[in-house]
């Protein structure tokens, strides 16, 4: 479609690809920093937490499961406040909240005070971070869009290599209420640079003043055509020619409106909005052929959050399973590997660069596997096979390491191929089920891979707690991975199962028109 001169130098004054974008892009690698950097670090305060009470490991691994539980819970809810009121103030409560509850935590009163001050806090903050944080960076780039998400994803891996050293350094210099208190603190940039968040309705209606009265049509053609329509950009049009790198996008028809999901990986998924509110069909009279659409009831809340329809599809099942096993075991053994280390005679210092290394090599992970499964060289489920098992191998490597050089090995290792199951999750996921089943999918895997974290971490607690042996740890998330990797190893026939049904559903429905026309 040609653009008069006008219309092109409108479009340059928008920060689409350029300007303030990149200000959204610092802001995002900052609260990610935050947010997955002290969640990954939270072993250590667990670790903390149990010798100043003195208390079982179960009910100090019960702060970080309160989180789980809330973000699970109350991340769809945030995403749905940010699209309503938009994503800045969203986004800049929910950092505040967090700073709030951290802080009081401080005050160390009992280990049921610091769970739900600390834990409830801590999880409303992250609910309100991710997903709408990725809007934010979906509505402002188009064509660099892939690059400004690994840009601000990058500082999950980044924050997961600086917090240890950081939280160990404030507990040695400040004490455990001292260190919290200033973990509070610093979770209030979230807040920040969350303020940097602005709207792109801020640039438009300012492009509208500057027609002097005669921008309206101008600024409606400029939206439509560049920018989102929504006030913070949560649904916006997709032009094939602006697409070049985001995957199964290009593909896309140019006049379709999306809107953007975001899924536990960091990934940001796009949908037709049509398809979030599918038309029922019912035959409007027998004698004729076609059926007239039937516009649906208005969904209440939870059924907009959570569509169970999909659960008759094989693939979500299959999914569903996979994703809690696999989060099961990947994410609740980093939280334990800080005590395990100290319960083998490692220093303090040293334990903090174990974690430490698995940040680093969660970045390399991302960057090289996230590349290499681009290439298709191999099939995308079957490199996530290979680095979920490869994780879970080095998961259960560390019942038998001894030694600092030796678990450092592993602890890259695992970084490294569990950065490469990150990133490779929403990818697989698209392939399986499609875009137009991935919003409500991503909902549900959400809700399941919390309900995992959370239940893993005080059932850990427990085995040890009973066992005296972290080593029984480590062999129960060692074999969760590799278990799930097994599992996915069988998605051709789980794919296959569900063609079947798709196709005994496809006979019943066209003997059924059949009865119709017939009738």
């Amino acid at each position: 479609m040609a653009t008069s001169p006008g219309s092109k130098n409108e479009k340059s004054e928008l920060p689409v690809d350029q300007g303030w974008a990149w200000v959204i892009v610092v802001g995002q690698f900052v609260n990610v920093f935050l947010m997955v950097g002290l969640a990954k670090s939270m072993g250590i305060f667990m670790e903390a937490f149990k010798q100043y009470f003195d208390t079982t490991t179960a009910l100090a691994s019960m702060v970080m499961a309160a989180a789980a539980v809330v973000y699970a819970f109350v991340g769809p809810v945030c995403l749905l406040l940010g699209e309503r009121f938009g994503v800045r103030p969203i986004v800049m409560f929910g950092g505040f909240i967090g700073c709030l509850g951290i802080s009081l935590s401080s005050l160390l009163v009992t280990m049921d005070f610091v769970i739900i001050f600390f834990g409830i806090g801590f999880g409303i903050g992250n609910s309100t971070i991710y997903g709408n944080g990725l809007v934010m960076l979906g509505t402002y780039f188009i064509k660099r869009r892939t690059l400004a998400n690994g840009l601000a994803l990058s500082g999950s891996s980044i924050g997961q290599f600086a917090m240890p050293p950081i939280i160990q350094l404030l507990l040695n210099k400040f004490g455990l209420s001292g260190a919290v208190l200033l973990i509070g603190g610093l979770y209030f940039h979230i807040t920040l640079f969350s303020s940097f968040f602005r709207p792109m309705s801020y640039y438009t209606s300012r492009l509208a003043k500057k027609q002097n009265g005669v921008g309206g049509e101008k600024m409606e053609k400029l939206l439509n055509e560049n920018v989102p329509a929504d006030q913070d950009g949560s649904v916006f049009p997709v032009g094939g020619h602006d697409n070049e790198d985001d995957g199964p996008v290009d593909k896309m028809d140019n006049d379709k409106r999306y809107t953007s999901y975001m899924a536990s990986t960091g990934s940001i998924c796009l949908t037709p909005v049509e398809t979030l509110t599918p038309v029922e069909t019912l035959p409007a009279d027998a004698n004729d052929k076609f059926t007239e659409p039937v516009i649906p009831k208005k969904q209440n809340f939870c059924t907009h959050l959570f569509d169970l329809s999909i659960l008759r599809n094989y693939i979500c099942i299959f999914n569903i399973i996979f994703g809690f096993f696999s989060f099961f075991g990947y994410f609740n053994f980093i939280l334990f590997l800080p005590s395990h280390a100290i319960s083998i005679g490692i220093m303090k210092y040293e334990m903090t660069w174990l974690v430490s290394a698995c940040g680093i090599g969660d970045l390399c992970g991302r960057l090289f596997l996230g590349y290499f499964g681009d290439l298709n060289l191999i099939q995308r489920y079957k490199l996530e096979t290979i680095c979920l098992m490869s994780v879970g191998v080095n998961t259960l490597m560390f019942a038998f390491a001894d030694r600092f050089w030796w678990m450092m090995i592993h602890s890259v290792f695992y970084g490294l191929f569990g950065g490469g199951y990150v990133c490779m999750t929403a990818v697989v996921l698209i392939d399986m089920i499609g875009l137009k089943l991935m919003p409500k999918m991503l909902a549900i895997l959400l809700l399941v891979q919390g309900i995992g974290a959370a239940l893993g971490q005080p059932f850990l607690g427990w085995i040890y707690d009973k066992t005296g042996s972290y080593q029984v740890v480590m062999f129960v998330c060692g074999s969760s991975c590799v278990g799930s990797a097994i599992l996915l190893a069988f998605w051709p026939i789980v794919k296959r199962l569900e063609q079947r049904r798709q196709d005994r559903l496809t006979e019943m429905k066209f003997s059924q028109r059949q009865e119709l026309i017939v009738d």
